[in-house]
């Protein structure tokens, strides 16, 4: 009983690890290896942190955090602005498909610059946090 209890944890587990990394070819990039290499969306942004007073024409760092697969690394930032909003959308790279067996937080730096004096917020496109910044 003990022997068939082992060998079914030990599928499991073996099922697990094998089905960890999926390929995806959303972008159809192949390296030397044949692996194919592709720009997926984060696992969510879990913090926005800078400053909150800025001046016209200013650029402003803030430094997002975000989650995403083991294996990837950061590509770039999305925006859609609408009116005062910027929903901001962080995009990873990953070479030879997704390896979820681990989720990593990491950090990149986003520039803000206003042209017109008020309240802008800065949103997370995949998830509710949102920093408030002032421009004068």
């Amino acid at each position: 009983m003990k022997n068939k209890i082992l060998a079914i944890v030990f599928c499991c587990i073996y099922i697990f690890i094998s089905y960890s990394c999926k390929k995806t070819d959303n972008n159809n990039n192949s390296n030397s290896s044949g692996c194919v290499n592709s720009i997926q969306p984060s696992d969510g942004i879990s913090k926005i942190v800078g400053p909150r007073i800025g001046s016209v024409n200013q650029l402003l760092n803030y430094v997002i955090w975000f989650w995403h697969g083991g294996n990837g690394i950061f590509y770039n930032f999305t925006e859609k602005i609408n009116g005062n909003s910027q929903r901001i959308h962080v995009n990873v790279s990953y070479e030879c498909g997704i390896v979820y067996a681990s989720l990593n937080l990491d950090s990149s730096i986003y520039t803000f610059k206003a042209s017109n004096p008020g309240t802008y917020y800065l949103q997370a496109d995949s998830s509710n946090v949102i920093d408030t910044v002032v421009i004068k």
